[in-house]
């Protein structure tokens, strides 16, 4: 019984553990980037995700953040609703990548 309850706290610290590294600041690494260049990543639940993206500069009339959703199927994929679109985001080796091939890194915000 011991090992059984030792496995699933070992399961559940691990999971934790891989989602914590999608909070924080994140940065496109290309100088000349033209949209979302940079935006947070915090925790907050909501109805749609446990998290949410707040985009260094919003547009108007578009919300300064939005939820931040997971896939359930593939944990390191992500989907955020944007201003003029979605995007889509893959966590891989402590980087985001975008499905236009933008790269993101985690920074300090400024």
């Amino acid at each position: 019984m011991k090992i059984v309850i030792i496995f699933l706290f070992v399961l559940i610290v691990t999971g934790c553990d891989s989602h914590e590294k999608i909070y924080g600041h994140w940065e496109n690494i290309d100088a000349r980037c033209r949209s979302l260049c940079s935006f947070s990543i915090e925790k907050h639940d909501n109805k749609y995700s446990d998290s949410v993206i707040i985009f260094d500069k919003p547009q108007p009339p578009y919300a300064k953040s939005k939820p931040f959703i997971r896939d359930k199927k593939h944990k390191n994929r992500y989907l955020a609703k944007g201003e003029n679109g979605d995007f889509l985001f893959e966590l891989y080796k402590d980087r985001l990548y975008g499905a236009d091939n933008s790269i993101y890194e985690k920074t300090n915000p400024k």
